[in-house]
Formats: structure tokens, sequence, C-alpha cells
């Protein structure tokens, strides 16, 4: 619980700096050539190291390193296999640099030339950044095994300064490639401050380091990896399609996406992610053990997240006016981000229980399953944007993710035989879903304020949420009341939950 509150701790402090180097951007910048530039040199930054990234990484790692630390060898071994792979990052680093115009044209097709070279630069300044994104990978991977969360607390935040820092010297010089300058330094002080960290600790020893020590562990992670291989480039390869697609319908497109995922992406750093990797340090569990946890953990989820995404579906505009629209971020872009919320918000609650639930997969030791539900998600995420985004343009991105989050719970829950268990849990949450939709489109009907309409709206998922938890999760709802009213839970779990 501690290391699950402090990892929900460092998550909340860098979605606080990412909103606000959200607003800082979309006052600056908007939905113009320039954000494009700078979304598709990110994603053609962070591509070419898709496998070395994410969560396919310390789904790997932790249990790998618990088993060198169970043997006496985990400093040297994690030290061999993490310098091999920033080895290994430094020539992808050359080769993207040497390639980046031909590359960013791939990403980006349908740019035309002056978005093409903003990107370009972008591109090069921010590829300097791939080492060490690669070695704060690692890091924070065996800093959870460790049970701590320093790193992985952390990185979000100094990244959105970094950005932050960025955006003010642009403001203030004109010259926008501050943002990438920024952006690299961030990745490379973080990574260097983790190092000098670790070391210190003893968790790395650069002295053990022995090129047999570090085959042997590169070999012993390729094995564990290669049943996971699938998903990072199942997930980079969707991202890809998305900047190709949104290039090519319009500018603001791209970055419109990406300003929706600041709001809805809330739900995963807040609550999957931080759950999904106490779920993987838990390891191995019966599997009635794991039912009870799933059911401990969907039932709250569910009556939470259901009407928050009927919440963000009805009120998406107003939200993305509240937040975003200042500066040279007009109506324009607020459509082309409302949209994007609304279709991301039909699955934003599939999508926050699918990604815990996959996490449970990988704690069984079930990596290939868990790769193929993921690779399957993000095929059929791809396949709906190939169909609508040409369209419905940014709606259909969000669609494309909605669909992704069902496929990604409803292949997880049959991996893990709780389908009947989750439609049990879900279906006392669809009228109450039901109440929020009527009552709301009654308030948008009738009210123009923005800050009206999401006042009433906010009012009216309360009052459906708080008898939702109730109702659906009462020995949760008696443990928060305990631990606000009575300063100790009220309910305790047994010693099998």
């Amino acid at each position: 619980m501690r290391m699950t509150g402090l990892l929900i701790a460092g998550a909340l402090a860098g979605k606080i700096l990412g909103f606000l180097r959200e607003i800082a951007f979309a006052r600056l910048l908007g939905a113009t050539v320039v954000a494009d530039g700078f979304r598709s040199a990110l994603t053609a930054t962070l591509l070419p190291i898709a496998p070395l990234q994410g969560d396919a990484v310390p789904a790997v790692l932790i249990p790998l390193h618990k088993r060198w630390s169970a043997e006496g060898r985990a400093p040297e071994r994690f030290t061999s296999l993490t310098l091999a792979l920033v080895c290994f990052s430094v020539g992808i680093l050359v080769i993207v640099e040497l390639f980046a115009d031909s590359w960013m044209r791939m990403i980006a097709t349908g740019f035309g030339p002056e978005a093409h070279e903003i990107a370009r630069q972008f591109l090069q300044v921010m590829a300097l950044g791939i080492p060490a994104s690669t070695l704060l990978s690692c890091l924070s991977s065996v800093e959870l095994s460790l049970g701590r969360s320093r790193i992985t607390s952390l990185r979000a935040s100094i990244y959105n300064f970094g950005v932050m820092v960025g955006i003010i010297i642009t403001s203030k010089s004109g010259n926008p490639i501050a943002i990438a300058w920024c952006f690299t330094a961030a990745f490379n002080v973080t990574a260097l401050w983790g190092t000098w960290t670790l070391v210190r600790e003893g968790a790395l020893d650069l002295r053990s380091v022995r090129p047999a020590i570090a085959f042997s562990a590169v070999r012993q992670f390729l094995q564990q990896m290669r049943s996971m291989l699938v998903q990072p480039f199942a997930e980079q390869g969707n991202v890809w399609l998305e900047r190709l697609l949104g290039s090519a319908s319009g500018v603001g497109v791209v970055a419109s996406l990406d300003y929706a995922r600041t709001l809805t992406e809330t739900a995963l750093f807040l609550i999957s992610q931080p759950i999904g990797y106490v779920v993987l340090g838990r390891g191995h569990q019966g599997a009635e053990q794991m039912r009870r946890y799933i059911e401990a953990i969907a039932r709250p989820l569910c009556a939470v997240t259901a009407p928050a995404s009927v919440f963000l579906f009805l009120f998406a505009p107003d939200i993305v006016r509240l937040v975003f629209a200042h500066g040279v971020f007009d109506e324009h872009a607020v459509g082309l981000t409302g949209n994007a919320v609304r279709g991301i918000a039909v699955g934003l609650w599939a999508a926050t229980l699918g990604w815990i639930l996959i996490r449970s997969l990988n704690a069984a030791g079930r990596n290939r399953i868990a790769a193929w539900i993921l690779a399957a998600a993000y095929a059929t995420n791809a396949l709906f944007n190939l169909i609508l985004v040409p369209i419905i343009g940014s709606l259909g991105l969000g669609l494309g993710e909605a669909v992704r989050g069902l496929v990604l719970l409803a292949g997880a829950a049959i991996a893990l035989r709780c389908g009947g268990l989750l439609v049990r849990i879900i279906l006392p949450v669809l009228p109450g879903c039901a109440v929020l939709g009527i009552a709301g489109t009654l308030v948008l009907a009738h009210l123009d304020q923005t800050l009206a309409r999401l006042g009433y709206g906010m009012l009216l998922y309360l009052m459906v949420t708080i008898p939702t938890v109730i109702f659906v999760s009462p020995d949760a709802a008696n443990h928060l009341i305990g631990r606000i009213f009575f300063k100790r839970p009220r309910y305790m779990p047994r010693p099998n939950e």
C-alpha cells in the first residue's frame, strides 16, 4: 500500500505538471504545424526503441531481477545488461541522426514542406535523449523490484517540467527548438541522477561489468522478452498509423489527439499503472485467490470509471474549452480535441480495468498470452483508425482507442476466466450511467455557460457515483468511510484477500 501510494502520488504530480504543460503548449502553439511537428518528432524518437520502453520492460526485468537477487548476482548482471542495452540504443541514435529526413517522411507522410522541416529539426535534437530513455526504463524497473519508486514517480514530472521550461524559453525567444533541447536535457539529467543514486546504494556495480556476464544477462533478457516483442511493436505501429492518418486529415488533428489524452490518461497513470505495478510485484497467486483479488479491484473501479466515461463523453467540449481554450487555441482546436475526448471516453472504463488484468497475467507468468491480447487490441485499434479517420477525423482516432480498451478488457477477462464475474459487476453500474446520461443531456440542452454546465455535471456525477459505489462495493465504501471519519478502516480484509 505504501508503494502504491508513492506511485499514485508521483503520477499525480506528473499529471498536474502535464496539465500545466499542455495548457502552456495550447496557449503558445495551439493546434498548428509546430504542435503537430513536435508530437510527430516525439513518435519518431521513441518508435525505434519501442521494445525497450513502456510496460513490457518492467514486466520482464522485475521478475528477472528478483531471480538474480535470489542468486546473489543481481548488481553485476543488471549492470552488465543495462550497459549493453544503452550501447545498443546509442547505435540507434546514430542511425536516426543520419537518416532523420527520410525517417520523418515515413512517420508523417501527410506533412507539407514547412511542417516536415519543423518536425525534422525537432527529431534531430530529441533523438539525443534515446540512450537516456533506455537507461531510465532499466533503472525504474530495478527500483520497482527493490520496492522503491523514486525514478518511476519522478520521471514524468521532470520530463513535463523540462518541456515547460522549453515553452517559456520559446515564448521569449520565438524559437520552438528550445522545447526539444529542454526535453532532451530533462531525460539526460534524470538518467545521470538515477545512475548515481543506484551506484551509491549498490544496486549498480560498474566495476563488475564483464563481456561474459553481459552476454549471459542479455540472453536471459531476450529469452523472457521474446514472447512480448509483439506488444511494443504493435503499440508503436499503431502510434505511427495515428500520426500518418492524422497528418493527412488536416492541421491540428495530430496535436488534438495528444491534448485529448492529457485529459483521459489520468485514469491510466493514477489508477491502472500504480495498481498494475503492485499486482506485478505480488507475483503468482492461485486461481481462487486471483479471482477474489480481481473482484476486490473491479467492483469499486467500475463503479467510479463507468460514470466518469459518461461524464467525459457528455461534457468533453466544455472541459477542453475550460482547460485549453486560451491564446491561439481556437474553437476549431476545441472541436477537434473535444471529438477525440468523446471517442476515447466510450472505452475509458474498459481500458482502465483491462490494463490491471493484463498485469495479473504478467504476474502469473503468462507473458505470451498477455502480449498477444495487447497486439490484438492495437490491431483492432489500427483497423478502426483506417476505416473511421478519413471519414470523421479526430473522433475516429478517439473511437479507435475506445475499441482498443474494450478488446483489451475482453481478452484479459477470457484469459483469466473471469468474464462472468465482470459482467455481474458491470450490470448494476449501468442504471446509474443511464441516469447520468439522461440528466447530463438535459443540462446541456438548457444551459449555455461552460462553468455552469460543468458544475451541474460534476454534481450529477457525484450523485450517481456515490450510491453506485456503496451498492456495488459496500466493503470498499465501508473501508473508506472508516478511514475518513474514524481514522482507521472499519472493514478489515480477510487474510486471503
